[in-house]
């Protein structure tokens, strides 16, 4: 889940004028490195047209001793890159709706003139909270890293019980990316009519069963996956898993069926 310098060079054309990264990611929990970053960096000094958008909203939430990495850190590369970040995630402020880019001058003006004629600017107490969220430390959040970490841990060594599913250990963020295409062409064994053909109706039919919510792959562009979040409690996190092996008992398959 990393892009490759040669899968980048190989993308550009003279046509492009964007690239979007997420550094931890959403939806697979992958972390870039320095030097998969410089990688990237050193593909894109060839072509200067190219701007780079870095989401790195994730940036608290990284585990295993990883450290997060700015693309605006690399050389030649602040000048040409806006970096979006926000305060729902690593400091669980969802419902206050603030967010920030730190960009060029240029860009950034841009954004406000935008923005003046949309929102006109969020409300002041979303402010006050970020200011203190920014000023009050990072105690908080590494309490709650850690216990992300755990609940990683409960996920992961949970689905690893599972037949027949695969997935990337995540490095960061909150999700896992898990592939459950073993199960397309599967039928559920209590109504042998409904035929498991997609991330969608993989996800649709655990919702209605089971009440348990994932998100299709398909949304990510990836149809073979779901994403499950493990940004809740443990209690809740291993009911949904115990739901979720249950749901995953009921669907037959073969290589006949696949």
């Amino acid at each position: 889940y990393i892009l490759s310098p040669e899968a980048l060079e190989k993308a550009i054309t003279n046509k492009t004028k964007l690239l979007l990264l997420n550094s931890p990611c959403n939806p697979t929990g992958a972390v870039y490195s320095w030097d998969q970053y410089e990688a990237l960096a050193k593909v894109l000094r060839k072509y200067p047209g190219v701007f780079v958008l870095s989401d790195e909203i994730y940036e608290h939430l990284i585990y295993d001793g990883l450290k997060h990495v700015s693309f605006a850190q690399l050389p030649g590369m602040r000048d040409r890159c806006a970096v979006v970040n926000g305060f729902s995630k690593a400091f669980a402020m969802t419902g206050y709706r603030l967010g920030y880019v730190a960009a060029p001058l240029w860009l950034a003006s841009a954004c406000g003139k935008i923005q003046s004629q949309l929102t006109s600017s969020p409300c002041s107490i979303s402010q006050h909270a970020g200011v203190s969220a920014l000023l009050g430390g990072l105690e908080k959040v590494i309490e709650l890293r850690e216990d992300f970490s755990k609940r990683r841990q409960l996920v992961t060594d949970s689905l690893k019980q599972i037949p027949n599913l695969s997935f990337f250990m995540p490095q960061g963020a909150f999700y896992v990316f898990i592939d459950v295409s073993h199960y397309f062409g599967g039928q559920i064994s209590s109504s042998p009519s409904i035929v498991i053909k997609n991330s969608e109706d993989f996800c649709l039919h655990l919702l209605e069963r089971h009440e348990v919510a994932l998100v299709p792959g398909v949304a990510f562009f990836d149809n073979n996956c779901v994403r499950i979040s493990y940004s809740t409690s443990a209690d809740v996190l291993r009911d949904a898993l115990a739901r979720l092996c249950k749901y995953i008992s009921s669907i037959s398959t073969s290589s006949s069926v696949r």
